[in-house]
C-alpha cells in the first residue's frame, strides 16, 4: 500500500518535470548586473525555431537545471514625438504689401542664417499697426503645423481673425488657414488668450499672417515675436528584418508563395523589385493553414525608380501577423520582367524577463512542439510593473544578452511526438487503480468466505 501511495505522489512530478533536452536549442544568457530580474531580447534565430505563435515553447533554466519564472513584456509601439516651438524671424509688412501679390524683398544670406529685409517704397507711419507679417522659416527644413504670435504689449486686448499663407518664392502663395480666430482679453486679474493658429503639416520657406478684413482690430495691435511648431513625428520601434525565400514559384502565373516564421509577430513587409524603373501592381493574400482558403490583405503598387543616381522605392507595407503569404503579380505590362521579387518581413522583437532564482549561468531553451504555456503576466512577475513604472522598479530589471545557440534536444523536438511523460503518468495511475482494485477484490473474497456459520462457531 505504501508503494502505491509513493507512486501516486511521484507520478505528477515525473510527468511535469522539464529538462533542456525537451527543447530543440539552448543559448547561454550573459547577465550584466546582480538584479532580481533580467531582460533579454529575442533575436531572429529564436523566432525561426519557435513552433507556437504565443511563444509557449520558451523556458529559462538555472545552473541546477531548474525552470525559473519568466514573462514576456509588451512589445514596443510607435511613439508620437511632439516637437518644441521654434522662434523664427518676424517682419512687419506695410499695408501695400499685405495683399495677395508679390513682395519687394531683399534676401541676404549670412553665416547665422537667412535674413529677410522688407523694402518699403513709401514711408510708414509709426502709429499704424501692421496689417500683415512675414515669417522667415527657410532655416527650418521641416514641415510646420502651427504658429504662435506674441503681442508687443502684454496689456493689449483684441479679438480678430487671421489668414496664414505659405510660399517658397515670395511670389506664389497658398492659403492654409483662412479664418483663424485670435484674441486676448483681461478681466479680474485673469487673462484669456488664443494666439495659436494650426493647419495640416506643410513644408514652406516663408509664411505670411495677415488680418482678415485688411486692418488690425481694436486699434494698434502689434506682434513682436513668432514661433513655428514643427509637425509631430512618429518614431517607429527598431525592427528585425528577415529575408524569406518563396516555397513555390509560379513566375509565368505571377504567383509566389511563402511560409513565414510561426512565432514572429510580423507587422511590416518589404518588396524589392529585380529591375530599376519598374512599377508593378500586386495583391497580397494570407491564410493560417494550408487547408484554408486564401484571404486578400490588399492591393498595392510596388515601384523602384531611379533619378540622378538616387533610387526611390515604395514604403513598407503594414500587415498583421500571418502564417502563409501569397504574392500575386499583375502581369499586364510585362509584370516584373526578368528576375523575381525579394520579400523581407519585419517585426518588433519581444523581450523576455526572468527571475534570477538559483545560481547561474542561466540558459534560454526554445523550440518544442509539445510545450505548454508557462509564462507569467509581466505584472504578476515584476512587482508594480507598468508603463509608468518608477525608477526603483526599472532598476529591478537588469540587461542580459543571449549567446550563441547550440543543439539541446535537436530538431526532433520541433515535430509532434508521443508524449512519453503523459503516457507514463497515465500508466502509473492505471497500475495504481488495478492494484487497488485487486486489493479490494481480495478483501471482498476474504469477507465472503467467512459467512454466518464462522461467526457462530467463534461465539
Amino acid at each position: 500500500m505504501r508503494m502505491i501511495v509513493h507512486a501516486l505522489l511521484l507520478a505528477p512530478a515525473l510527468a511535469l518535470a522539464e529538462t533542456p533536452a525537451d527543447y530543440a536549442y539552448s543559448a547561454p544568457i550573459a547577465v550584466s548586473a546582480a538584479t532580481p530580474f533580467q531582460r533579454v531580447e529575442l533575436p531572429a534565430t529564436v523566432y525561426r525555431v519557435l513552433t507556437h505563435g504565443d511563444l509557449r515553447d520558451l523556458r529559462v533554466f538555472n545552473a541546477a537545471g531548474e525552470v525559473v519564472p519568466h514573462a514576456i513584456e509588451p512589445r514596443r509601439s510607435a511613439k508620437i514625438e511632439k516637437a518644441a516651438m521654434i522662434d523664427v524671424p518676424l517682419f512687419a509688412l506695410p499695408q501695400a504689401a499685405s495683399g495677395s501679390g508679390s513682395l519687394s524683398v531683399q534676401v541676404e544670406k549670412r553665416g547665422d542664417g537667412t535674413i529677410v529685409s522688407v523694402l518699403r517704397d513709401t514711408p510708414v507711419n509709426a502709429q499704424d499697426a501692421p496689417d500683415a507679417y512675414l515669417i522667415d522659416a527657410s532655416r527650418l527644413e521641416r514641415t510646420v503645423g502651427a504658429l504662435e504670435l506674441v503681442p508687443a504689449d502684454a496689456s493689449a486686448q483684441f479679438i480678430g481673425r487671421m489668414r496664414v499663407e505659405a510660399s517658397d518664392d515670395l511670389a506664389h502663395w497658398r492659403t492654409l488657414a483662412g479664418n483663424a480666430p485670435l484674441l486676448v482679453t483681461h478681466a479680474n486679474g485673469q487673462t484669456l488668450s488664443r494666439l495659436r493658429i494650426e493647419w495640416p503639416a506643410t513644408a514652406a520657406k516663408y509664411w505670411r499672417a495677415s488680418w482678415v478684413g485688411g486692418s488690425s482690430p481694436q486699434g494698434a495691435v502689434r506682434f513682436e515675436r513668432a514661433a513655428l511648431e514643427p509637425a509631430s513625428s512618429t518614431r517607429e520601434p527598431a525592427r528585425i528584418w528577415q529575408r524569406v525565400e518563396p516555397l513555390r514559384i509560379g513566375g509565368s502565373e505571377g504567383k509566389y508563395a511563402y511560409e513565414l516564421p510561426v512565432g514572429a509577430p510580423i507587422d511590416r513587409l518589404r518588396l524589392h523589385l529585380p529591375q530599376p524603373n519598374s512599377v508593378v501592381p500586386v495583391t497580397l493574400l494570407t491564410r493560417s493553414r494550408s487547408e484554408d482558403p486564401w484571404q486578400t490583405i490588399g492591393n498595392y503598387t510596388v515601384y523602384r525608380l531611379q533619378q540622378d543616381g538616387i533610387e526611390f522605392a515604395n514604403p513598407d507595407i503594414a500587415v498583421g501577423p500571418m502564417r502563409e503569404l501569397l504574392l500575386r503579380i499583375d502581369n499586364r505590362g510585362g509584370g516584373l520582367g526578368s528576375g523575381a521579387p525579394i520579400l523581407e518581413i519585419g517585426w518588433t522583437p519581444h523581450t523576455l524577463v526572468f527571475a534570477g532564482r538559483g545560481a547561474g549561468p542561466y540558459r534560454l531553451v526554445y523550440g518544442s512542439a509539445q510545450a505548454t504555456a508557462a509564462a507569467y503576466p509581466i505584472q504578476s512577475l515584476v512587482p508594480d510593473y507598468g508603463d509608468g513604472s518608477s525608477e526603483a522598479v526599472r532598476k529591478l530589471i537588469g540587461a542580459a544578452a543571449l549567446g550563441e545557440a547550440t543543439a539541446a534536444g535537436g530538431e526532433a523536438q520541433l515535430r509532434p511526438q508521443v508524449d512519453f511523460k503523459r503516457w507514463t503518468l497515465w500508466g502509473v495511475l492505471l497500475a495504481a487503480v488495478l492494484l487497488l482494485g485487486g486489493m479490494a477484490y481480495r478483501l471482498w473474497r476474504q469477507m465472503g468466505t467467512r459467512g454466518p456459520d464462522s461467526d457462530s462457531e467463534q461465539r
